[in-house]
C-alpha cells in the first residue's frame, strides 16, 4: 500500500478498538483488509451517465453511497481526503442524510486539482490556495474548470463540520481559503510502537523510505550520497515508483552500490532496517503534508534529515531529532556527514525523537483527540 492507503487502513485499525467503525472504499482502491474493523467497497466504475452526472456530482453513486450509509446508520462520517469525485459524492450523501462530517486531509487535495502543488511541468506552486488548473494541459478550458473548481471546493469546506490535518502548514492553507481555525485540529499521524525499539544497535544505513518519483528529490538523495563515498555506510532505498529505474540506472553512473528493497510489507522488517539507520533522509522537491516516515524514524530514535518543505519541518524543530535543509546535494550531504562522524549528536538527536515520538505520536493520544471530535459533533446535534 502507499502512504495514504497505509494511514487510512491504521487510522481505522486504532479507531476500532474504541468505535464500531465501518469503513467503505471505492472499488478502484486497494485496501489492506484487517481483521480489526469491517470494510465494504462500494461501486466506482459503474458510475452514472452523462445525464446523471453534473459536473462533479454522479447521481448513481450519491445513492450508492447513501444506501449503503443508511444500512449502516452511523453517528459520524469520517472522510479520508484523497481525490475525487468518489469524496465529492460522500460528502454530498452525507448533506443530504444530515450527519455530522470530519474530513482528514493526507495531500492538498481538493485544495489543488492534483493534490500535490506540483504542475505539469514538475514545478512548485505553492502560492495559490484552491488551484483546479491542472486539470487539462488546455489553458483556456483550465481557466473556466479552475473557477468551476473554486466554487466546488468551496462548498466542499462549507459543508464539512471538522478538519482534521497533519501539519500547521495545512492547517494555514485551509484558513488561507476561508475555514475558521475552531473547525480545523493538527494531530499528527500516530505512530506503531509495539515491537519497535529506540535501544542502541549497530547504526550503519543511510535511509531513503517513499515512492519513487520525481517529486520525491530520490535523484538529489543519490547525489547527496555519491558525495561520501569515503564514508563507510550501507545506502538503502525502500520503496517502489515510476522511476525506479531510472534511479538504478543513476546510481550505476554514480558508481554507486544501492539496495533497492521495494515496499516492505513486514512491519518488522521495515522497522529493523529503521531501527539501524544512522539518519532517514526525506528530499522532497515538492509541498509535503506530514510524510509517515518521520514519526516511524523517531520511534526507532533514528535523525532525520528532510527538506524544507510544506510540514516537514514541522515535527524535525518542535523535536530537535534532525536536520531541516533546503533542496540541495551539498547541503544534505554535510548534514548526513555530521551524522555519520558524531555519534554523540546523533544519539542525542535519536532519543529526542524518540522522547518526542511517545509524548506526542503515540495511538492512544491520536485516537483520544479525534474521539473528543466525534462527541462534541454528536452532541451539538
Amino acid at each position: 500500500m502507499g502512504g495514504e492507503q497505509a494511514r487510512v487502513s491504521r487510522v481505522c485499525e486504532n479507531l476500532s478498538k474504541r468505535f464500531e467503525l465501518k469503513l467503505f472504499y471505492p472499488s478502484i482502491r486497494k485496501i489492506e483488509v484487517r481483521p480489526f474493523f469491517e470494510t465494504e467497497n462500494f461501486e466506482y466504475e459503474n458510475r452514472g451517465s452523462k445525464k446523471e452526472r453534473v459536473f462533479w456530482k454522479d447521481i448513481q453513486l450519491v445513492n450508492n453511497i447513501s444506501n449503503k450509509l443508511k444500512k449502516f446508520n452511523p453517528d459520524i462520517i469520517h472522510h479520508h481526503f484523497g481525490a475525487m469525485p468518489t469524496l465529492i459524492n460522500s460528502v454530498i450523501a452525507g448533506n443530504e442524510l444530515k450527519i455530522p462530517q470530519v474530513s482528514t486531509f493526507h495531500q492538498f487535495w481538493p485544495l489543488c486539482y492534483r493534490g500535490s502543488y506540483w504542475d505539469f511541468d514538475g514545478n512548485v506552486c505553492s502560492e495559490r490556495n484552491v488551484c483546479g488548473r491542472c486539470m487539462l494541459s488546455i489553458p483556456i478550458i483550465n481557466k473556466l474548470l479552475d473557477l468551476r473548481w473554486k466554487k466546488t471546493v468551496q462548498w466542499i469546506l462549507n459543508s464539512v463540520n471538522h478538519f482534521i490535518t497533519y501539519s500547521k502548514f495545512m492547517k494555514e492553507k485551509l484558513i488561507k481559503t476561508g475555514v475558521n481555525k475552531e473547525r480545523i485540529s493538527v494531530i499528527p499521524y500516530g505512530v506503531d510502537f509495539e515491537n519497535v525499539s529506540s535501544k542502541n544497535q549497530k547504526r550503519e544505513y543511510i535511509i531513503f523510505s517513499g515512492r519513487l518519483s520525481r517529486e520525491k528529490g530520490v535523484d538529489l538523495f543519490l547525489r547527496a550520497v555519491s558525495k561520501l563515498r569515503e564514508r563507510k555506510f550501507k545506502t538503502v532505498i525502500i520503496g517502489d515508483g515510476p522511476q525506479r529505474e531510472e534511479y538504478e540506472d543513476l546510481a550505476r553512473e554514480l558508481g554507486l552500490n544501492i539496495q533497492f528493497v521495494g515496499w516492505l510489507n513486514d512491519r518488522n522488517e521495515y522497522y529493523q532496517y529503521l531501527k539501524r539507520a544512522i539518519c532517514v533522509v526525506i528530499p522532497s522537491l515538492w509541498i509535503e503534508n506530514s510524510p509517515l516516515v518521520i514519526g516511524e524514524a523517531f520511534a526507532c530514535g533514528t535523525p532525520v534529515i528532510g527538506t524544507n518543505s510544506g510540514g516537514i519541518p514541522e515535527l524535525i524543530r518542535e523535536s530537535g531529532a534532525g536536520f531541516v535543509v533546503e533542496r540541495s546535494a551539498d547541503e544534505i550531504a554535510k548534514r548526513i556527514e555530521v551524522l555519520i562522524e558524531d555519534k554523540k549528536v546523533r544519539e542525542e538527536m535519536g532519543q529526542k525523537g524518540r522522547v518526542f515520538a511517545e509524548k506526542y505520536l503515540s495511538w492512544e493520544k491520536n485516537v483520544a483527540r479525534i474521539a473528543e471530535i466525534y462527541e462534541k459533533l454528536v452532541a451539538s446535534e
